[in-house]
C-alpha cells in the first residue's frame, strides 16, 4: 500500500492572504469535524517549571511520545 501513497502539497506563501484565509476555513470545515483529535497536541508528561531539568532529560532520552509541558504556577 506504502507504495501507492501520494502526498501532495501547496505553497502558500506566494497566494494572497484573502486565499490563504479561505483555504484555511475551506480546510477546517472539512478535514476537523471529520478527525477531531488530529488538531489537538499529544500530552506526554507535565512538568513544574521549577523541574525543567528533568524535563529536559525526558526528552534527550527520548522516551516521549507526544509534548514535554512546563507548567507556570503562581
Amino acid at each position: 500500500m506504502s507504495k501507492r501513497l501520494l502526498i501532495a502539497g501547496a505553497g502558500l506563501r506566494s497566494m494572497e492572504t484573502a486565499r490563504k484565509i479561505a483555504l484555511t476555513r475551506d480546510f477546517s470545515e472539512f478535514a476537523l469535524p471529520a478527525s477531531p483529535t488530529a488538531a489537538r497536541p499529544i500530552v506526554d508528561t507535565v512538568f513544574d517549571w521549577h523541574e525543567v531539568g528533568d524535563a529536559h532529560l525526558r526528552m534527550e532520552s527520548n522516551v516521549n511520545i507526544g509534548k514535554i509541558v512546563l507548567r507556570v504556577t503562581g
